[in-house]
């Protein structure tokens, strides 16, 4: 049994990293002579059918369920963009003043809050659509695609700026 989830691990893994591999291609392939100040754009509409695909696949989603699934998605993710754009970080704490920054942090939580509630509201949404462990699978594959996008991100800046 442990073989079995170490190589359906391994696959996964493969998956993810050739997707990424295949979307870095076709940004580079857009995208001839990156230049020192003109780092890569992102093609967010194939960022999120690479996504939807992932995710498709990491949860096993059968017509029925991805039919009733994405559009509930698709509304989760609004909501949590709407309420991220609520709170735009003040990047220049250090010359704040402490009331200002007793102001920020505490509009820092009151917005974690507010996505714990939300993210709640929508994780129940899902279960009643594909159960608790591909909602699981959805929270922890999410996560890791979103953070493997940023490396990717990163590296492609990171390239374009040598």
């Amino acid at each position: 049994m442990n073989i079995l989830k170490t190589n359906n691990m391994k696959l996964q893994i493969g998956f993810l990293m050739v997707t990424i591999a295949c979307l870095t291609i076709s940004l580079n392939a857009q995208r001839p002579g990156l230049q020192r100040n003109n780092p890569p754009r992102v093609d967010l509409e194939r960022v999120k059918a690479v996504k939807v695909a992932m995710l498709t696949q990491k949860m096993n989603l059968n017509t029925e369920e991805a039919e009733k699934f994405w559009p509930i998605y698709n509304e989760y993710e609004k909501e949590q963009k709407k309420l991220k754009e609520k709170f735009q970080p003040n990047k220049d704490i250090i010359s704040m003043d402490d009331t200002s920054v007793e102001k920020h942090l505490l509009g820092l939580l009151d917005l974690e809050e507010e996505l714990v509630k939300m993210k709640k509201k929508y994780y129940l949404q899902f279960s009643k659509i594909l159960g608790y462990r591909k909602v699981a699978i959805l929270a922890k594959s999410d996560r890791e695609f979103n953070f493997a996008m940023i490396d990717r991100i990163k590296n492609l800046s990171n390239k374009g700026s040598k």
